[in-house]
């Protein structure tokens, strides 16, 4: 019974603390971009500087740099991103993947869980070079 009892005040104090959240339509959600093609010296703070000022009202909770399999010491060059942001901006989120210049260096951003966006018609599924609608692609 005792179990049962911290369990009801573990969902009541969810609750609790959630209700301000949804009275405002603030339900938050969790993205994760990988970040490829960038020098492995750029700093975290240009990164964070670069999805600040170009994805509004999205806020970096984390930056890790990806390592090699074999050697778990050395960076794979990959960058992995997690953003939290209002769930209505989830259009925002899922736009933003694509070419950026990060650090002047053009670097591919992707959401990670997605197929693939085309960097031609900037839909999800597939990539240029099998893009029917780019014929010149």
């Amino acid at each position: 019974m005792t179990n049962l009892y911290l369990r009801q005040t573990k969902t009541n104090e969810f609750y609790k603390k959630n209700e301000k959240n949804t009275e405002n339509n603030e339900f938050i959600m969790t993205a994760f971009y990988r970040i490829h093609w960038l020098p492995l010296d750029v700093p975290d703070n240009e990164i964070e500087e670069f999805f600040n000022s170009n994805l509004s009202n999205v806020d970096v909770d984390e930056i890790k740099h990806e390592k090699l399999k074999l050697f778990e010491n050395i960076n794979n060059g990959d960058v992995k991103i997690k953003v939290k942001s209002n769930v209505s901006l989830h259009n925002a989120v899922l736009d933003f993947a694509g070419l950026h210049i990060i650090s002047n260096c053009q670097a591919l951003v992707q959401l990670c869980g997605m197929p693939p966006k085309c960097l031609g018609c900037k839909k999800f599924g597939h990539i240029r070079k099998e893009c029917s609608k780019c014929s010149s692609c």
